[in-house]
């Protein structure tokens, strides 16, 4: 039975290849990487979302690990795809007070909208002495995709991990994992 289902998946592997590369014209093709101002050394964890015409794009921002300290969360914008505008930081380090724990790192961010709210999750931590090492998950709302965003999570993370998503489900319950 093993060696019939390994036939099967084989079978269906290659039928797909074969199908794929047989027809050229539904190819698609795209230069990595993103070049995006202020960002020579490229996005982690991109993250897109459409609104109003316009694609917006958030995601890790150098100086990536280890050791250098993170600016911030950024905004992009592009009506294509292709060619990014700088709409400035979400979240700016340099607004942070020094004692905050979500102060020295930041990665992963996301934006979701939600009932005519922007929600902005993002993993951060602070990296000082005062701070025992752990990854949490920060949570801020804005009014408008390009902030101001106020900071839900002042006192202590949503919860302690790394990469929180957030997810709303049909009947409207929502889910942060």
């Amino acid at each position: 039975m093993e060696k019939f289902f390994l036939f099967i998946v084989a079978s269906v592997f290659l039928s797909f290849c074969n199908a794929v590369s047989g027809n050229e014209a539904n190819v698609f093709e795209y230069q990595n990487p993103i070049e995006v101002p202020c960002a020579p050394d490229g996005i982690r964890d991109p993250q897109i979302v459409r609104h109003n015409g316009l694609y917006y794009m958030t995601g890790t921002i150098p100086g990536f690990w280890p050791g250098s300290v993170s600016p911030g969360v950024k905004l992009f914008s592009s009506p294509d795809l292709r060619n990014w505008k700088d709409e400035g930081f979400l979240i700016d380090r340099k607004t942070i007070p020094e004692a905050a724990w979500y102060r020295d790192r930041f990665w992963a961010p996301e934006l979701h909208a939600w009932q005519g709210k922007w929600y902005l999750s993002f993993n951060a931590r602070n990296e000082s002495k005062e701070h025992p090492h752990f990854h949490g998950c920060a949570l801020a709302v804005a009014d408008d995709i390009k902030g101001p965003y106020r900071m839900l999570t002042l006192d202590k993370p949503l919860v302690r991990g790394n990469d929180l998503h957030i997810f709303v489900d049909d009947d409207n319950r929502t889910y942060a994992f």
